[in-house]
């Protein structure tokens, strides 16, 4: 699992997508991204259809991580929010999420019940509880890398989250995650004070301003998720195609706007599973 640790050493600006699903995933890799994220806002949408407000629990995003790695040999980049309870579950959540195929995992300091990033009203732990976290997380990883989060922007101040970032760092933490950063001077901020590799987070309709990959890299930024955009691309697709279809009422109007059935069946692997039965076929 050391895939994104060769990627930030060998210097490559690494771009990681938001798989809303399973199948999802598989687009990704056909796509050529570097990474695929599985976040818990994809997670509360596709599995509960409800916002990003704590409502998936921990058994349901290692069963997501778990579904995901089954199809894609890409990275994971795997939500795991403030660790689902005290040191105690963080520590089983950073153990089973990288017994189930996550080659890093995220974990932050809000207080729970968290919520979305770019939503308002967020709160954070204390920097003792922020410390015990990271150092639980990095005394109980075995190779996954440690991306810690901070949402000490809105919660308190950019200079609190420039220090959080570090002390981060300083217990272990493989890449620093500034959330919901404002300005491009933000950014620059940030990325001048923490001697880290960093991420930053692309919410399309989010707080922080949506930025060219070249841009973003030149800022000092080692990795950039986009974790949402395919969910609000399935969103805005269906709720168009079901519009016009229960006007139309005829579907092969749309044949042209979806993949025809012997593609998508070799996009989910039913050859590679015919070619198994014939294989194992008495």
């Amino acid at each position: 699992m050391s895939a994104f640790r060769d990627l930030f050493e060998s210097g490559h600006f690494v771009v990681a997508v938001g798989a809303h699903d399973p199948l999802t995933a598989r687009l990704i890799e056909h796509a050529g991204f570097d990474a695929v994220v599985v976040g818990g806002y994809a997670a509360a949408s596709s599995l509960l259809g409800m916002p990003d407000i704590d409502l998936v629990g921990f058994e349901a995003m290692l069963q997501r991580v778990r579904a995901v790695a089954r199809v894609t040999a890409l990275p994971i980049y795997a939500d795991g929010d403030t660790g689902y309870g005290g040191i105690p579950n963080l520590i089983r959540t950073v153990q089973e999420y990288e017994n189930a195929g996550a080659a890093m995992i995220q974990l932050e300091d809000q207080i729970m019940p968290k919520r979305c990033g770019h939503m308002a009203g967020k709160e954070v732990v204390s920097r003792q509880d922020w410390i015990a976290r990271i150092k639980a997380a990095v005394e109980a990883r075995h190779t996954m890398l440690i991306a810690a989060r901070t949402d000490a922007i809105a919660a308190v101040s950019l200079d609190e989250a420039i220090w959080r970032g570090n002390a981060a760092r300083d217990l272990g933490a493989d890449i620093i995650f500034v959330e919901a950063m404002h300005t491009e001077k933000d950014m620059e901020n940030i990325n001048r004070a923490i001697d880290a590799p960093t991420i930053i987070n692309q919410v399309e309709g989010g707080v922080t301003p949506l930025l060219p990959h070249s841009t973003l890299r030149d800022l000092g930024f080692s990795m950039v998720i986009h974790p949402c955009l395919l969910t609000y691309r399935i969103a805005h697709a269906v709720k168009d195609l079901l519009t016009r279809f229960r006007s139309s009422g005829d579907s092969s109007q749309f044949l042209d706007e979806i993949l025809p059935f012997s593609e998508f069946n070799d996009l989910v692997g039913l050859t590679e599973i015919r070619h198994q039965e014939k294989r194992y076929r008495l």
